[in-house]
């Protein structure tokens, strides 16, 4: 093989390189949509607690705590519980700190719908007085944790 062509498949095979890296770099170093996500508010369950959880699941008395672990604030967070149909009506909801939240429900759901950004290393509490079948928290990314499942005990999921 002449000199020519060793440096012709070298050049070749800088250019076949640089065509796959050119896109990941790009979409890694540049894309703003992926810096935001990536560096987005995540949410870590840090305590939960239920003063009774009787032989069907069900907690009475729950308290959980969650903290924004990402480096952005977190908004358009929404705090879904999901209540016995036994007990509509018998519970109320609160958050520690005081946040301002829209609610809305259909049926034995009930969704809190946070009014505020929570910036991040903040720590939210949701306190529910009477039975409560499921709590859960949806970011506005479409990422979810589960704070209690009926009969599941202690979640340990971080996203």
């Amino acid at each position: 093989m002449t000199k020519y062509e060793k440096l012709t498949l070298l050049m070749s095979g800088a250019a076949l390189f640089a065509s796959f890296a050119t896109p990941a770099v790009t979409y890694y170093f540049f894309d703003q949509e992926t810096k935001q996500y990536n560096s987005r508010g995540r949410f870590i369950l840090l305590n939960m607690h239920a003063e009774t959880i009787d032989s069907a699941g069900v907690a009475k008395d729950l308290w959980a705590e969650v903290k924004n672990i990402g480096e952005r604030p977190a908004e358009k967070l929404q705090f879904t519980v999901v209540f016995p149909k036994s007990s509509l009506g018998t519970s109320t909801v609160g958050f520690s700190p005081e946040i301002p939240t829209t609610v809305k429900r259909d049926g034995n759901v009930t969704f809190y719908d946070v009014e505020r950004t929570i910036a991040p290393q903040e720590t939210v509490a949701i306190s529910i007085e009477g039975p409560v079948g499921s709590v859960y928290l949806y970011t506005k990314y479409g990422d979810s944790l589960l704070l209690y499942q009926r009969g599941s005990g202690n979640s340990e999921s971080t996203f």
